[in-house]
């Protein structure tokens, strides 16, 4: 995982959101780089919020997410993920693509997707919330965060469609599905350098298959190479340890 010093600015993080495309709030072990051990300065054991940098990453974390070139989703294995707006059209069309494919089962969520779909947002009741969980981790919907008239921050489910705008979601038009989901792929792969090919294959909500043609595809393309060591495999870019 890469580190960073501890003294780290807003800037050096959208620098780095920038370079990357993909940044996770918390990488744990994940293969990809995560803002807080990004602003730690290295590898945090457990919750952040105990970590001596806590108070520095929540302010970083809240400026970042405020920053108009990034918008935040459970997309990277269920975790709270920056994503650049350079993505913003792949995400767009990989999100909106293919939905039936991907509804959880219960009646619950449906219920609460049939809500959102007609209102274009909506905020979770307590009873809701494993609903809106299952929502989010399928990418059916997004979140975000807003500004109750009693000062309290709470969280509201939107479609994909009030989240990202006109512009990028005309550029995702232009893309098909396949073409979206692999755009993302080969942007988590970029992030992260060098990854277990088990944990690449559970990045996204699209199924192994899926994954399995992206990684293909990119070897084929020589954008990756394998390296197997008993059961295990890696997959890293050729140039990740110059």
């Amino acid at each position: 995982m890469v580190t960073h010093p501890v003294k780290c600015t807003l800037k050096q993080l959208q620098e780095l959101l920038r370079r990357h495309r993909l940044l996770l709030l918390a990488a744990g072990r994940s293969s990809l780089p995560g803002v807080a051990e990004t602003v730690a300065g290295g590898a945090i054991r457990g919750s952040w919020w105990g970590h001596p940098e806590g108070n520095a990453i929540f302010n970083l974390v809240n400026e970042l997410a405020d920053w108009e070139e990034t918008l935040t989703c459970k997309l990277i294995s269920g975790k709270q993920t920056f994503v650049h707006r350079e993505l913003w059209p792949a995400l767009w069309r990989a999100a909106t693509g293919e939905v039936e494919e991907r509804l959880p089962d219960s009646a619950e969520a449906r219920a609460l997707l049939a809500k959102v779909r007609k209102a274009g947002a909506a905020r979770p009741s307590p009873q809701e919330r494993a609903a809106a969980r299952e929502l989010e981790a399928a990418l059916v919907v997004a979140t975000r965060s807003i500004h109750t008239e009693s000062g309290r921050h709470e969280t509201e489910l939107v479609g994909w469609n009030e989240l990202i705008p006109t512009p990028c979601r005309d550029g995702g038009a232009k893309l098909s599905a396949g073409e979206a989901r692999f755009a993302l792929f080969a942007a988590a792969f970029d992030a992260s350098g060098s990854v277990p090919r088990k944990e690449a294959e559970r990045w996204f909500p699209w199924g192994p298959r899926m994954a399995s043609e992206a990684i293909e595809r990119l070897i084929a393309e020589k954008r990756l190479r394998v390296t197997t060591v008993g059961r295990s495999v890696t997959l890293s870019r050729p140039d990740a340890e110059k």
